[in-house]
């Protein structure tokens, strides 16, 4: 099932007279507020935001309150379980003032937190439908508030498969009882392999993990991989790409265990039945990781992440030929004050597109092109504060960021731009409520197709949502 977090809100008031009869200064307004959870999944973090103002639309202030007065299933204050309704009182005395323009309004807000569902990826499938690959926190045996986002819950990996006219046909969870999430999906001889990281095999630190799962959904085996321990202050390994190479998988990802020097850049080969082939650590000394892979039309892998080796962290390319040695390896910024990652690689032909994100005076994404050896071509900045993907169709590269216009006022923009990088169009998609947390984006039938996790103020903060767009942005 779908997690379906949302609320509703009532405000009732009743005026207590000072004695006078009438209606006027003096007198002392009760506000009572009643949330009701009325999704499918437990929410945390509850909150109340009351708007008050006289006739004159002048902002007034409470005299009391909104003050917490009790759940009628039990729960404490910013607890809210499914079905469940809080209640909160507070109090405004009428001034002369206020009593002079005629009325007063009054209005409340409530925002929450869900353990929602979380995108990770998303691919089209076969059947011409999809899979989006996700995380759900799973509550049932946790502590509340349980939000899905601590190593020490309950999170597990969920899929949802959707049929070629955007129908759910079924969606089920994964993992054991920790932390376990999958972070990309490929499509093999009518089976799906994932990769993702847990902490239910070792207890305190990440392993990778791969699992392969049928058409239907089931799951045949999940295997874990990587070392044990720590390296310094960082521990654990994680997975992040998995991709075929030579009828086998690949998996890139970061390595923090005890035979590295901090984290290293990992990759590693399996079979189809996860029996491991080859592995390989990138230790420079510094700190690696790895995020995409992308294959150029001459066979090399080209693969993104971000690196430590010059003392802080920059986007980072490094390619491999078709039998993984290494071609190039480089870093692009200024480590002392721009550069943060390379978080998406796409090649188009052999040329090598990398979007990243920079920090420091001019934050916000960036396209940086390379020829097939590594040079840098050219660098563009774009509105935005955070990239999330971007695709190429038909010559032209469509860019899906996180953009903030402002307090609680996040929107998705996609920008369509040449292959010079040049913008032709830059949309928002401010209804989608606040922006989006996790997305990816595909081709399909011509619609840019967009999986991710949006924020929905004034409800609850977390739900798989897809959004379907044209290639003119409508």
């Amino acid at each position: 099932m779908y997690a379906n977090p949302s609320i509703s809100v009532l405000k009732t008031a009743s005026v207590i007279d000072n004695g006078d009869g009438l209606t006027d200064a003096g007198d002392l307004i009760q506000y009572t507020i009643t949330v009701e959870n009325t999704g499918n999944v437990d929410l945390s973090e509850l909150t109340i935001t009351d708007t008050l103002t006289d006739g004159a639309g002048q902002a007034l202030t409470l005299t009391n309150g909104p003050f917490f007065s009790g759940a009628d299933l039990g729960s404490g204050l910013g607890i809210l379980k499914v079905g469940e309704t809080a209640s909160y009182i507070a109090y405004y005395t009428i001034s002369s003032a206020a009593a002079s323009t005629g009325s007063i309004h009054n209005s409340a807000e409530a925002k929450a937190k869900s353990p929602g569902s979380i995108a990770f990826d998303v691919i089209e499938t076969s059947d011409n439908g999809f899979i989006i690959v996700g995380e759900i926190g799973n509550c049932e045996n946790e502590p509340t508030p349980c939000n899905g986002t601590s190593e020490d819950h309950d999170v597990d990996p969920i899929l949802f498969k959707i049929s070629s006219t955007y129908e759910l046909i079924w969606s089920k969870t994964y993992g054991q009882d920790k932390y376990d999430i999958y972070s990309s999906i490929v499509e093999k001889d009518n089976f799906f392999y994932l990769t993702g990281y847990s902490t239910s095999y070792s207890g305190d630190y990440y392993d990778v993990i791969v699992s392969k799962v049928d058409y239907d959904g089931n799951e045949i085996w999940t295997k874990k991989f990587g070392g044990s321990g720590c390296a310094g202050a960082y521990c654990g390994d994680r997975g992040y790409k998995i991709e075929i190479f030579n009828n086998n998988l690949i998996i890139f990802g970061d390595y923090a265990s005890q035979d590295s020097g901090l984290t290293a850049a990992y990759y590693f080969i399996i079979d189809d039945d996860g029996n491991l082939i080859n592995e390989y650590l990138l230790d420079s000394g510094g700190s690696e990781f790895l995020f995409d892979v992308s294959r150029s039309d001459n066979g090399n892998i080209i693969a993104t992440g971000t690196s430590k080796v010059n003392g802080g962290w920059e986007p980072w390319i490094i390619a491999f030929d078709e039998n993984l040695n290494i071609l190039f390896s480089e870093c692009y910024g200024d480590a002392n004050t721009t550069a943060d990652g390379g978080f998406k690689v796409l090649t188009i032909e052999n040329d090598i597109y990398m979007l990243s994100s920079y920090i420091g005076d001019q934050p916000g994404p960036r396209m940086n092109k390379l020829d097939s050896e590594g040079q840098l071509l050219w660098s563009k900045k774009y509105e935005g504060n955070w990239p999330k993907d971007f695709i190429y169709h038909d010559n032209e590269i469509y860019i899906l960021n996180l953009v903030n216009l402002g307090p609680s006022n996040n929107s998705l923009s996609i920008i369509k731009t040449d292959l010079n990088g040049d913008v032709i169009w830059n949309k928002h998609f401010s209804f989608l409520g606040g922006g989006a947390y996790d997305v990816e984006m595909i081709v399909n039938n011509n619609k840019i197709i967009v999986a991710g996790t949006i924020c929905l103020l004034y409800t609850s903060d977390a739900a798989d949502e897809g959004l379907g767009v044209d290639l003119g942005g409508r």
